[in-house]
């Protein structure tokens, strides 16, 4: 989808491809994307997603955002 703006979700997504496109990724520890299932509540599972990509990063503000936005 095109926008003009790039939000957190974004970002947040694009570098858990980047992760889970290496062997031995560094914030998301071991994840193999081929037998991986998808997850029963997939709000849940990108807030963790988020919150270990963002606090690895050491992005505290974004994911306060973040968090802010996905409770309203």
């Amino acid at each position: 989808m095109y926008r003009e703006t790039v939000t957190i979700e974004d970002a947040v997504t694009a570098v858990s491809v980047m992760e889970c496109s290496m062997q031995g990724s560094a914030l998301l520890g071991n994840v193999n994307a081929l037998l991986t299932t998808f997850p029963t509540d997939p709000l849940e599972q990108y807030q963790t997603q988020c919150q270990m990509l963002l606090e690895g990063l050491n992005l505290p503000v974004l994911l306060q955002s973040e968090m802010d936005r996905l409770a309203r």
